[in-house]
């Protein structure tokens, strides 16, 4: 009998701690609770573009499966936490977070494995856009499908004349997405840094700025497929732990453009740790690295590069490397190891580029001669091309 009054008065006091942590949207506005803690329920259909309300830090957004929502815009919120409730919810514009931190969206709020859908029937837009001073966000059990990006991840300088939004006055850090799946992109999967690195792109002021540069980024655990352009890529993360790993990556280059249709690239100013992701049928190499530092290649398993629906593009790898202009100078290094390189269109399933070692005159990008590893690819068997001036080691 003890057990039996005990359990009812928990049952009561969770159900009393539920009614108090929610609060409901209504015509825009939230009631004036300030407690922490709170689940934010929108009401309310259509399109949600930087609301005035009240919320404390900790509180959780709630998005329910039977409204309608088109675009959730959302600019300098911090410290809370975007969920589904009942279902999935379904969005045609997606995300858009502007100079926010510490902001978690889950699709986690139900027993479907992607909680948030979002897709547009003209295949347009971005899915998740993450810009301005944004920093501390995680995304997770999303699936977004035709549109023309999947996740957008930067703030290009043509979009601001704002100095402290160029490099180095702002990182984009710590940058978490996982457990996703993206299909019929018309360009990148995930485009995530700006590939104008090295201040060749102009702003509305007729500058030519450095945009800002990320750290801290990482990508597991996702599938990527059927994309216009490339499946992931990461430019300017020249700081931190940088990871892509467990990826599912096919179907790559639909575009056409021998020069955009690669698995995984690393851009200008940046390194990553490249683990044991699957990639399959990109009209271009499986992974391209262009960028400064060092990186990892390891444990992953590549197939028909330079083969994607039929058509045929020569010169493909399975990896490839090459260097780019870094600001400021720093060396680029490789350690390429244990990888399954499968069919491609080139003799070599590794390929060494070395076009930028010197710039008239100047070095300008090249590749440390001590720091690169070659081993036990194709369990020993992989044929590596080089250009001259590649130095590397084949033991550990």
């Amino acid at each position: 009998m003890k057990n039996l009054i005990l359990a009812a008065l928990l049952l009561t006091l969770f159900s009393c701690r539920k009614d108090i942590n929610s609060t409901q949207v209504q015509d825009g506005n939230v009631s004036n609770s300030t407690q922490v803690g709170k689940r934010i329920y929108f009401n309310n259909p259509g399109n949600w573009v930087d609301q005035n309300f009240s919320y404390s830090p900790g509180d959780t957004f709630v998005l329910k499966s039977n409204i309608s929502y088109t675009y959730f815009s959302m600019a300098n919120v911090h410290d809370v936490t975007f969920i589904n409730e009942g279902g999935i919810v379904h969005l045609q514009n997606g995300f858009n977070f502007n100079s926010c931190s510490n902001i978690t969206i889950t699709g986690t709020g139900s027993q479907e494995f992607y909680g948030f859908e979002i897709s547009d029937p003209t295949a347009n837009g971005v899915g998740i856009d993450i810009n301005g001073k944004s920093k501390h966000i995680t995304c997770n059990n999303i699936y977004i499908h035709d549109k023309t990006y999947g996740y957008w991840v930067k703030q290009e300088v043509a979009s601001t004349c704002d100095q402290s939004l160029y490099y180095p006055n702002w990182y984009m850090d710590s940058i978490s997405i996982y457990n996703c799946m993206i299909k019929r992109m018309n360009q990148e999967g995930m485009y995530i840094g700006s590939t104008g690195e090295n201040a060749d792109r102009p702003n509305s002021c007729g500058q030519y700025p450095y945009p800002m540069r990320l750290s801290n980024i990482s990508v597991h655990d996702n599938i990527v497929d059927s994309t216009g352009r490339g499946g992931i890529m990461l430019s300017g993360a020249d700081k931190g732990k940088n990871e892509i790993y467990n990826n599912k990556i096919s179907r790559c280059g639909f575009e056409m453009n021998s020069y955009q249709g690669n698995g995984i690239v690393i851009g200008g100013n940046s390194y990553a740790n490249i683990d044991n992701n699957t990639i399959k049928n990109t009209l271009c190499d499986g992974i391209w690295i262009l960028g400064c530092g060092t990186t990892r290649v390891r444990g992953n398993t590549i197939d028909s590069s330079g083969w994607l629906n039929g058509v045929y593009a020569g010169y493909m790898h399975g990896i490839a490397f090459d260097t780019r202009k870094s600001y400021p100078f720093k060396l680029s290094s490789f350690r390429i190891r244990s990888n399954i390189i499968g069919k491609h269109t080139d003799g070599a399933d590794i390929y060494i580029y070395n076009t930028m070692q010197n710039d008239q005159g100047k070095a300008v990008s090249g590749f440390d001669t001590q720091k690169n590893l070659v081993y036990n690819n194709n369990k020993g068997g992989a044929k590596v091309a080089v250009q001259n001036g590649i130095v590397y080691s084949t033991t550990p």
